[in-house]
């Protein structure tokens, strides 16, 4: 799989390092268990991003919530503001790329600042192991420092790789979003956090009907696994009737849920084959590191179809005219107002634009070429008034005539009067005997040097 995508010299370009910035590692019990290579991931994208991470000897589980805390909330609030203290006695902010892991340490937070009673019995047990609680650490999760501490902008400065428009679902998952204002990220919507790291890293964040909705892996551990199977059903049922090449999660437990559930759902004969991707890969596979870096090859849904699509699109980009705007293209594509405006369009059936516009975004430059159609164009700006989107297909015309002459693939009559003029200076000779019969003067004949000096000075 590695193969697939070529490292050259700069992709080892580095990050400066964020001034003052110091992190604990928190990996809480499914990534380090049950998913390794994404640790391996992660502590490869922190290098390349020149962030000062390190582990800290101590921690338990953070613990999970529906586990420990419908036991006895006081043990899980105790065992979650001792990891904090662990943290915070090392002078660090604590960096987790675990969803859950993040909501128990924002909600315990929450709760140390809003119930007295509270705080001051969990300081008192505290004090016999040693360790404060004092809140002055952040408690980040891997999607919040990229997006606010390193910043959109700062990331899009150093990608090597661009999605090329890759069509990404978001699942954002039940722990990551804001609870009683214990949490940053909020309800998914068209412009969320990952959303926006979607769109900076080149990639169209695709809207589907459940995005908001659990993935249902506790279901497995409750209800049993056809229960958790059918919420994973749904949800990959939803991204694929959006035109998702890949899902984006940032959480170990939907991604465990979306990841093996259809490869099992997949065994038995249904055909769903939606890779997922943790933040960690999606963002790291953008700035350079290769899939044997981040350990791809461990998903049990396959990666390697949505990374041949990335490298097929690269390449189309690579050979595309370099006087061409893909993205305005695209969004001409989509929009196709100008059929009902042109008066070629109204009046010639075979005469469809958009077409054309489809061959130019696959590559087919030759083919573009060669379609007599892109000579019907009149140049009447008609469309050029009217585009919604500001972007004129008369100038792509005119570009694709001016390739197709230089490659002598224009109409004859064209090249003719081309000949004509570099010769004459005109395109039409003019007929002394009827200009004499009207009484005018002769039309001056001029020499070809005079088109040689204006095509010199050009």
């Amino acid at each position: 799989m590695d193969a697939m995508i070529e490292q050259d010299s700069s992709s080892n370009r580095k990050f400066t390092a964020i001034p003052g910035a110091g992190y604990a590692l928190f990996w809480g019990c499914q990534i380090p268990a049950r998913l390794p290579f994404l640790e391996k991931g992660i502590r490869a994208l922190l290098s390349r991003l020149a962030i000062s991470a390190c582990d800290v000897p101590g921690f338990t589980c953070c613990p999970e919530r529906s586990f420990i805390a419908n036991l006895d909330p006081s043990l899980w609030l105790l065992t979650a503001v001792r990891n904090l203290a662990l943290v915070e006695a090392q002078g660090l902010d604590l960096l987790t790329p675990c969803s859950g892991c993040y909501a128990t340490f924002r909600e315990a937070v929450h709760t140390m600042r809003i119930d007295r009673q509270a705080r001051e019995k969990i300081q008192a047990s505290l004090e016999t192991m040693g360790l404060y609680w004092s809140d002055r650490i952040q408690v980040l999760h891997l999607a919040s420092l990229i997006h606010d501490t390193l910043g959109l902008d700062r990331l899009k400065a150093s990608l090597k790789r661009n999605l090329e428009r890759l069509r990404i679902a978001v699942h954002y998952g039940c722990n990551l979003l804001d609870f009683q204002g214990s949490r940053t990220f909020h309800y998914p919507s068209r412009s969320g956090e990952l959303e926006q790291l979607v769109e900076a890293l080149g990639g169209i964040s695709v809207d589907y009907h459940t995005k908001g909705e659990c993935c249902g892996e506790s279901l497995g551990r409750t209800a049993g696994t056809g229960e958790a199977r059918a919420m994973a059903r749904r949800k990959v049922a939803a991204v694929r009737l959006g035109g998702a090449n890949a899902i984006l999660v940032a959480c170990p437990a939907c991604f465990l849920q979306l990841d093996a559930q259809q490869a099992l759902m997949t065994r038995e004969g249904e055909d769903h084959r939606i890779p997922v991707l943790y933040l960690s890969e999606l963002v790291g596979l953008s700035l350079g590191l290769s899939p044997e870096q981040l350990g791809l090859s461990f998903h049990r849904t396959p990666v390697a179809p949505l990374l041949q699509e990335w490298r097929a699109r690269e390449e189309e980009v690579s050979s595309f005219p370099d006087l061409l705007d893909r993205m305005a293209l695209e969004r001409c594509l989509s929009c196709s107002a100008c059929l009902n405006d042109c008066p070629i369009a109204l009046t010639r059936e075979e005469y469809r634009p958009n077409s054309i516009i489809q061959k130019l975004l696959e590559g087919d430059m030759e083919g573009c070429l060669r379609e007599r159609t892109i000579w019907f164009c009149l140049e009447c700006h008609r469309c050029s008034q009217l585009c919604p989107q500001n972007y004129s297909w008369e100038k792509v015309l005119g570009l694709l005539k001016r390739a197709a002459m230089e490659e002598g693939m224009a109409p004859l009559a064209l090249r003719e009067g081309v000949d004509r003029f570099l010769q004459k200076g005109r395109l039409v000779d003019p007929s002394p005997s009827s200009r004499a019969r009207l009484g005018l003067p002769d039309v001056e004949d001029l020499s070809p040097q005079v088109i040689r000096e204006i095509e010199e000075r050009k």
